[in-house]
C-alpha cells in the first residue's frame, strides 16, 4: 500500500477499487507481526464521493501522518495496530476504541 497510496491525494486519485484490491492482496498473503492501520468511514475519493478507506502497512507514510493527526478525534476515524487471526479475520487494537464503538452503537455509519 505504501507504493500506491503515498499520500491522501494519491488515494483520492486512484479510487476505492484499488484500495480494495490492495487490501485483498495484503490479507491473502497474511502477515505475522502486527501492522499499523487506520480506517476512515468518510474518506473523500473525489468523484466517487465519501467512501470507507482502510490503510494497512508496516509504517504510515509521512504525508498520511498529517491526515491522521487531523482526523484522529473524528468519530468516523480509528487508528491502531492489526493482525489477521487463523481464520483471516482482522484482530485490531486501537487507543480510541470505546469512543468509536459508542458512536456506532448509536446507529451512526
Amino acid at each position: 500500500m505504501l507504493q500506491k497510496f503515498k499520500s491522501p491525494e494519491m488515494a483520492k486519485a486512484k479510487g476505492q477499487a484499488l484500495n480494495i484490491k490492495l487490501l485483498k492482496g495484503i490479507l491473502s498473503e497474511g502477515f505475522e507481526e502486527p501492522r499499523k492501520f487506520f480506517y476512515d468511514t468518510t474518506f473523500d475519493f473525489g468523484a466517487e464521493g465519501k467512501q470507507p478507506f482502510l490503510f494497512i502497512g508496516e509504517k504510515v507514510p509521512t504525508p498520511w501522518k498529517k491526515y491522521v493527526k487531523q482526523k484522529k478525534l473524528d468519530n468516523t476515524f480509528v487508528a491502531g495496530k492489526c493482525i489477521p487471526d487463523e481464520e483471516g479475520n482482522l484482530k485490531i487494537s486501537c487507543r480510541d476504541w470505546k469512543r468509536w464503538q459508542a458512536y456506532y452503537a448509536q446507529g451512526n455509519q
